[in-house]
């Protein structure tokens, strides 16, 4: 049941499309370590600037839970890239970031000399107490889940709240959004999305146009119905590190048929070819029948490689309310717990031009993702949503590329045994009431210390999200070309 930081069902809040955003309990947001809760006045982190500079900003989203919308009021964003690679400036009203995804941007401080608010806001909208699987409705409410950072002119009060507005969005003059979630928003709300897959890259590729039978294609399907999953498969971690020998370490293996017809858990591994173009159509479709409104958008991140976004479809949506209707009809599900899907009548086109490289993007519920990479990085690699609550119920897998070109590990490199205390044994180490006429194991005090490290790491993300901006600061270029200073 729900627990200190976690919403009971019907006090979760819902994006504009009608999708529970999250059950964790918004406590507070921090930017650059700093935040407020309950409306005190804890000091909030500044940026500086003088009028007429071009300031760099890097945003980094490091925490575990909300995607957010981030904003300077009176300033547009010019984008310049995304996870570290370029893309073809546009410009924007506001950047929507999931957990693990990165953005760089420039503004141009050429408002009028004052402090403005730099939001991150959450994607809540309102709830959906009234919702059945028939009849999602988000009632709309005044609930505000942000953090806040300010941006100071020189020359103006450093010490007051600012008192700005964010730019009021008009049907002659619409806001843009980069990254959302969905396809749009209500009509009346006058905000224009523009997906991260309709982005370009400013570097071309020539491995992504590689087709035919060079392109080794795979479904992967996020949801909920045993669980966060994937493909039915709720990941078990091995007990040792995948590279030991088999003898020293142990995985939970996948039964084919139960995983397929009825869900499992397990430790999830995909074998991958080496050197071969990889497909993968990162699905987030339901099952026949169920609650509609119980699916959800998934940041989904790769280690070890990045990839290129070349198609994104949403689902298709009310004009009016911003309520999805229908999951996007080109991925459909293979059988009827949805463990596995396929296309509808094959794929769609796709961008192999100059799509997008990233290493994290956010899928849309009810929609799909493809990306590709080239799998010549041998190694076993983590796949999962970066969304905690949903990687902690197994929302993972591991992409086992090359499996007879992996390097072997340096000589000396310490090996882990297996990890096979009861629940009792754990909790009595943890808690230092191991019996007297027991010896403690060896392992016990590296355990405990890699212990209080995740679990300090896991309590922080409960109570806080965190956003960092760090800034490089360029003044206007002279006539003589004289240019400014940088600043980190």
């Amino acid at each position: 049941g729900p627990g200190k930081f976690e919403y009971d069902e019907y006090r979760r809040g819902f994006s504009v499309d009608g999708v529970e955003i999250i059950g964790r309990k918004f406590v507070s947001a921090l930017i650059n370590g700093r935040g407020r809760y309950n409306s005190n006045k804890a000091p909030l982190p500044k940026f500086t600037v003088d009028e007429g500079q071009n300031i760099h900003m890097r945003l980094i989203h490091v925490g575990g839970d909300y995607t957010f919308k981030v904003s300077i009021d009176q300033h547009a964003l010019r984008v310049l890239a995304s996870d570290g690679h370029d893309v073809s400036p546009l410009t924007v009203d506001a950047i929507i970031l999931s957990p693990g995804e990165r953005y760089d941007f420039e503004i141009e401080a050429r408002a009028s000399p004052d402090s403005y608010w730099i939001r991150a806001e959450t994607l809540r909208e309102g709830t959906c107490v009234g919702c059945s699987p028939g009849n999602i409705s988000v009632t709309l409410d005044d609930v505000v889940e942000d953090g806040r950072a300010v941006l100071v002119y020189n020359g103006t009060s450093p010490n007051e709240d600012p008192t700005s507005q964010t730019r009021q969005c008009t049907a002659d003059n619409p806001c843009i959004f980069l990254n959302c979630p969905f396809e749009g928003y209500p009509e009346d709300f006058h905000i224009v999305c523009i997906s991260i897959a309709n982005t370009s890259s400013t570097t071309s590729y020539p491995e992504v146009f590689i087709e035919d039978e060079d392109v080794e294609e795979y479904f992967l399907n996020f949801g909920f119905h045993i669980g966060s999953h994937i493909n039915g498969h709720r990941y078990i971690p091995p007990t040792a590190p995948l590279y030991q020998p088999p003898s020293t370490t142990v995985i939970t293996p996948c039964p084919v048929e139960k995983c397929r017809n009825r869900g499992c858990r397990c430790t999830n591994i995909l074998n991958l070819p080496f050197n071969k173009t990889i497909q993968l159509v990162l699905a987030s479709r339901i099952m026949s029948g169920e609650i509609r409104f119980r699916s959800s958008h998934h940041n989904v991140h790769i280690h070890g490689y990045t990839f290129d976004v070349v198609a994104m479809g949403y689902p298709s949506y009310n004009k009016n309310t911003g309520v999805f209707t229908q999951s996007h009809h080109d991925v459909v599900c293979d059988n009827d717990l949805c463990t596995t899907v396929t296309w509808r009548q094959g794929p769609r086109s796709l961008n192999l031009k100059t799509p997008p490289r990233k290493d994290t993007v956010l899928l849309p519920a009810h929609g799909y993702v493809v990306v590709r990479f080239r799998s010549d990085n041998p190694g076993f690699w983590f796949l999962h949503c970066h969304q905690s609550m949903h990687l902690s119920e197994g929302m993972a897998m591991v992409l086992n590329v090359a499996k007879d070109r992996h390097p072997a590990p340096p000589s000396g490199f310490p090996t882990c045994g297996n990890f096979d205390w009861s629940e009792g044994e754990y909790e009595a180490a943890i808690s230092g009431t191991w019996p007297t006429q027991q010896e403690v194991p060896a392992r016990h005090e590296t355990w405990e210390l890699v212990v209080a490290a995740v679990g300090s790491a896991a309590v922080g993300a409960t109570a806080a999200v965190g956003l960092m901006l760090l800034r490089r600061r360029f003044a206007t270029p002279k006539a003589n070309g004289v240019q400014g200073t940088e600043e980190k």
